[in-house]
């Protein structure tokens, strides 16, 4: 499969692209809540996830918060690491 890989870590992150994954995933399942990331983040910071404006400028800042991998193929959004859905879904 040809791909093209994006490490959002080095490489910005844009509002579109975080917009664009947001329309096929909701805010709960984008956000990684269940990482060290997440975890050291200051109240003030985790409040900004209340809102899709705030959880935007979060990600752009700290993209570490975001659950990977994220996979885009065709129209379809896949999250984290699952080698069930990579078969089924992405072969």
């Amino acid at each position: 499969m040809e791909y093209t890989f994006h490490d959002f870590k080095k490489e910005a992150l844009t509002q579109e692209l975080i917009e664009s994954w947001l329309k096929k995933v909701s805010l709960d399942v984008l956000i990684n809540r269940k990482g060290t990331t997440w975890r050291l983040l200051s109240d003030a910071e985790k409040n900004l996830a209340l809102d899709k404006k705030g959880a935007i400028e979060l990600m752009i800042a700290k993209p570490s918060v975001i659950k990977r991998p994220v996979i885009v193929k065709a129209s379809k959004l896949t999250l984290g690491f699952d080698i069930d859905i990579y078969h089924s879904e992405l072969s």
